[in-house]
């Protein structure tokens, strides 16, 4: 498929055009080539759009621009040639009457168009997360990473952070036990993720120890999206003991 993927450049290039001989007089020569850009929205209200009206390469046979193209939409490049009469590649529509005779001849401007290429996004991609340890009563924090191709073009991308969380096993006194059905987790301070940055922060209380299985998903500007299942052990902490005035 020919596809523009995560990109602002349109490229192009065609053979040169011929200004023949017709009826006897000798074409005058190719002055110039000229190409136009169109833009069809694929989300409504599907307007199309002339992003580059009629735009002269001289006597070269390529174009190469950069635009800012919108992710999803769909672009078209249209060429001419122009001879030094100002004539522009066209067809002929002739009409004949009954017996033959030439009523009329029609000059109609005939560019010549490359196909449809969509623009296609590239989903965002969650960079390899380390920070799998944590202490209970201790501030755990870590950053969500991600790549995408689309951050280096003119319109760039956007992402937001989501997070959420099982239970693999709990750790018990003489190690790790399954977890308690129909509890949810964590039973402690709930795990938060910066929606527009990624950074997450949590301070693990006692009944969370164990071993989470965490969920992070991030969605980019056109709602295509990664995600990454990690596991995070949070370790116990061996309290030291204290006596309340007045209790037996």
């Amino acid at each position: 498929e020919n596809a523009l993927v995560s990109t602002d450049q349109i490229t192009a290039g065609w053979s040169g055009s011929v200004d023949s001989t017709f009826q006897g007089f000798i074409g005058s020569g190719i002055q110039e080539y000229k190409y136009k850009i169109m833009e069809y929205d694929t989300i409504p209200p599907n307007d199309t759009l002339t992003i580059v009206d009629w735009t002269s390469t001289g006597i070269t046979v390529s174009l190469d621009t950069t635009l800012d193209l919108t992710p999803l939409n769909l672009y078209q490049v249209f060429i001419t040639a122009v001879d030094t009469a100002g004539n522009e590649l066209s067809t002929m529509d002739t009409t004949f009457d009954d017996d033959g005779n030439v009523l009329s001849v029609e000059v109609i401007p005939s560019p010549v168009g490359s196909n449809v290429l969509p623009r296609h996004n590239t989903a965002p991609l969650i960079e390899s997360f380390t920070a799998n340890t944590a202490w209970e009563d201790s501030l755990y924090t870590a950053q969500v990473m991600v790549t995408d191709m689309d951050v280096t073009t003119t319109k760039s991308d956007s992402f937001t952070y989501h997070i959420d969380w099982d239970t693999a096993t709990t750790i018990g006194l003489e190690g790790p036990v399954l977890p308690i059905p129909d509890v949810d987790y964590p039973l402690g301070a709930t795990v938060a993720i910066d929606i527009n940055t990624g950074a997450i922060t949590w301070t693990p209380l006692p009944p969370d120890t164990g071993i989470f299985d965490v969920e992070i998903i991030v969605m980019d500007a056109w709602n295509f999206a990664d995600t990454l299942v990690y596991p995070l052990t949070i370790f116990p902490v061996n309290d030291r003991p204290y006596f309340r005035s007045g209790e037996a």
